[in-house]
């Protein structure tokens, strides 16, 4: 009876703990995943020193760009940008572009490391429609657009 009463509280007091855990790692993944703001600058130039990456996926879901990057590297921290010039093609879907600036940091890592991207896409709605329009979105090292319904 004694070692019965003893293993209910000790799986009680092990199931807790499981539960904090996997709180604690919902939450981690949660703030890795938020997206980040796409910055909009009408006088944008393509920098030269823009480290070789390539986007392998990419979707948009309630005016989230996901995008999937693979590139060389594992030693250093890599960071990536998205920018937009404000200038849209005269087309209908209108079309704009977003250059995807990743700053490698000169790691010299070969390990090939595929990382997932999330860029908030509302400052790229087209001028005066809010809702219910398309704009294509092309990216730098995406073959093809990507429709964005809002």
């Amino acid at each position: 009876m004694k070692y019965l009463i003893l293993t209910i509280i000790t799986l009680s007091l092990l199931s807790c703990h499981s539960r904090k855990t996997a709180k604690n790692a919902d939450t981690e993944t949660e703030n890795t995943l938020l997206p980040k703001e796409i910055v909009v600058d009408a006088n944008f130039q393509q920098p030269k020193d823009n480290s070789s990456f390539e986007i392998t996926a990419a979707s948009i879901e309630n005016d989230i760009l996901t995008i999937t990057v693979t590139y060389s590297g594992g030693c250093k921290d890599h960071e990536f940008n998205a920018y937009f010039n404000e200038i849209y093609m005269k087309s209908q879907p209108p079309k704009a572009g977003i250059f995807i600036h990743h700053i490698g940091n000169d790691d010299l890592c070969k390990k090939l490391v595929t990382e997932e991207l999330k860029f908030n896409l509302k400052p790229m709605r087209y001028p005066g429609k809010d809702s219910g329009y398309k704009v294509m979105i092309g990216m730098n090292n995406y073959k093809g657009y990507i429709e964005y319904d809002y």
